[in-house]
């Protein structure tokens, strides 16, 4: 059954793209609903034009916007029905958000699938595969930090957003135990440098251990949580440090 409200500004074509009709007494509220999952393409002065893309639907899935929440709010302000091509579409692409997911563990930075055929897709994708470090499981894999952007662009490309749940640290402060030789410093600042994480402050303990080990302190600039810890995985998988490096926890 075709509906009609001339009230309403909305008018949600066949490709995608939204009208809205400024001078419509229900612009305001329907242009502040459309923004949540549309990008706007020219606003001219009478009808501005949106669009809707799996990117700006992946967005709002990850400010929490469902897709039963945007094709309602495609309903509640469309002048004419909207063509039901257009609500399969968006929940289509509001589905694939979430499947693969950045977490953070002992291991690493890891990408993680939902299901062993999704993994299968990302293992083989030619966009994807060389961004990959290494396949831990049916549906992980672990990823280097520094590759951390360019594979959540690459899934992007391919249809797969990744949701990243790695964490995010402020100023992280981190304590090494390391060996009290000549070039120790310049190495591990070399191996945080090449993890994309720059140093704000170092302080190093002037007397060694008697085991002929040095405690070093710093605070990293700006970074990712999952970033830091990938790092500092990699630096304890080397001969710089005599003991586990772990974050400090700060309680205030």
């Amino acid at each position: 059954m075709t509906t009609y409200d001339p009230a309403n500004p909305l008018i949600v074509q066949s490709d995608h793209t939204v009208l809205v009709e400024v001078d419509s007494p229900r612009y305001e509220a329907a242009r502040n609903e459309l923004v949540r999952f549309a990008e706007l393409v020219k606003s001219p002065e009478h009808i501005h034009t949106y669009r809707i893309t799996p990117l700006s639907i992946w967005n709002a899935r990850a400010a929490g916007i469902s897709a039963a929440e945007i094709n309602e709010g495609l309903r509640r302000f469309s002048k004419y029905q909207v063509p039901e091509h257009v609500l399969v579409g968006i929940t289509d692409f509001a589905s694939r958000f979430g499947r693969l997911r950045i977490l953070v563990d002992k291991r690493g930075l890891i990408l993680c699938a939902d299901t062993k055929p999704l993994a299968e897709e990302i293992a083989h994708s030619k966009t994807v595969e060389g961004l990959l470090s290494v396949r831990l499981s049916g549906t992980e894999f672990r990823i280097h930090p520094l590759n951390r952007g360019k594979i959540k662009q690459a899934l992007i490309k391919i249809g797969y957003p990744a949701e990243d749940l790695a964490g995010y640290t402020q100023g992280a402060p981190v304590r090494f135990s390391v060996r009290d030789e000549s070039g120790v410093l310049a190495a591990l600042s070399g191996k945080l440098s090449d993890s994309g994480i720059s140093i704000e402050v170092m302080v190093q303990d002037r007397g060694a251990g008697d085991d002929g080990t040095a405690t070093i302190a710093i605070l990293t600039h700006h970074a990712r949580e999952g970033e830091v810890r990938a790092s500092l995985n990699a630096i304890d998988d080397t001969d710089l440090t005599t003991a586990p490096t772990h974050l400090i926890r700060i309680v205030e």
